[in-house]
């Protein structure tokens, strides 16, 4: 159970990094109209979450996730990118960008994507917790 709980995360994690990575001027020029940001800033942006992505899904991978405070920093990102998500709900967005501008998803499918992924933490950590006590009381 562990095993596939870590890979479905890991995968969406990896995903959405080499759907932006795809076609990063596209994804930047997207993001840059949508926020009305500069461009150059706009860059840097997606690359940080890009990077950020490819981080937490190799920590995700090699079980650095859980033992580590970015966990909560994980878990921070996703309830962050669900109020994003209704912003663009609200707003009539039709592709919330979360795989770039090469698949285009939509706020709905992302934010409940986002709740899935948090339910998918919550599992994680519950599994390591127990893991964890049951090592201890040994």
């Amino acid at each position: 159970m562990k095993f596939i709980l870590k890979s479905l995360l890991s995968i969406v994690f990896l995903l959405s990094a080499i759907a932006k990575l795809w076609d990063f001027i596209n994804t930047v020029s997207y993001f840059s109209k949508l926020l009305n940001i500069d461009f150059m800033m706009t860059k840097y942006i997606v690359a940080f979450f890009i990077f950020a992505e490819l981080i937490i899904a190799f920590m995700v991978t090699f079980n650095y996730l859980i033992k580590t405070p970015v966990y909560k920093i994980v878990i921070s990102f996703t309830i962050f990118f669900i109020f994003f998500n209704l912003y663009f709900l609200l707003k009539g967005y039709t592709n919330c960008g979360c795989f770039g501008t090469e698949f285009i998803s939509s706020p709905v499918f992302s934010i409940i994507k986002n709740a899935a992924l948090l339910f998918i933490l919550y599992l994680l950590n519950n599994i390591y917790q127990s893991e964890k006590k049951r090592n201890i009381s040994l």
